[in-house]
């Protein structure tokens, strides 16, 4: 069984918020559904779960084999070559 949890990111800058989330992204958290606009304040919902495949991903990722992250991720999405490195360099 997965071990998931959940956070909700705010700001009342889409720059900001966009900061916000890129942290989350990096610590392993994914975006659920899209961006919410309510009274001038940005929310996006993300979620984490242990384990994962893109946890795996970041972390081949961080310890320096971005090769293999990218073909991890290139398969694991169905993505294009460039849209992987891009992921991974992202990191």
């Amino acid at each position: 069984m997965s071990n998931k949890s959940y956070k909700i990111v705010s700001s009342d800058s889409t720059e900001s918020l966009e900061s916000k989330i890129s942290e989350h992204l990096n610590g392993g958290f994914h975006p659920i559904g899209g961006l919410t606009i309510n009274n001038g304040v940005f929310y996006q919902a993300l979620f984490h779960e242990e384990n994962t495949e893109l946890d795996k991903i970041v972390e081949l990722a961080k310890s320096g084999s971005k090769l293999d992250a990218v073909k991890m991720y290139k398969d694991l999405m169905s993505v294009d070559l460039k849209t992987a490195k891009d992921w991974v360099d992202a990191l």
